[in-house]
């Protein structure tokens, strides 16, 4: 079930909020959801866009620049020196709001 299913069947009426409308008219097409989920897995883990890509069978290009997106959206954080990127959402309510969407996939 895809974020935009669940949120319209109103199983989820907690998931609301920046990360629903960040994610919104991408998931089926960018593999989003899936890049989020899986630095949430892995939270303690540094990820560079090429093990994404292969993890998830994805183009570089197309992990690089959704990696880059979920960055800006202060979901993820990217490492300085490396340029690999971790789940680190900037604020709680955030961190709430994929707790939640990871438990339904």
């Amino acid at each position: 079930m895809d974020i935009h299913a669940i949120v319209s069947s109103g199983t989820m009426p907690e998931l609301r909020g920046r990360v629903s409308d960040l994610m919104a008219g991408r998931l089926e097409t960018s593999g989003l959801l899936e890049i989020l989920l899986l630095l949430h897995r892995s939270e303690d883990t540094f990820w560079s866009a090429e093990a994404v890509a292969q993890r998830l069978r994805l183009r570089p290009e197309t992990a690089a620049e959704i990696l880059m997106d979920l960055t800006r959206a202060k979901l993820l954080i990217r490492s300085e020196s490396t340029g690999a990127f971790r789940y680190g959402p900037s604020d709680q309510s955030m961190r709430d709001e994929i707790d939640v969407l990871a438990k339904t996939r």
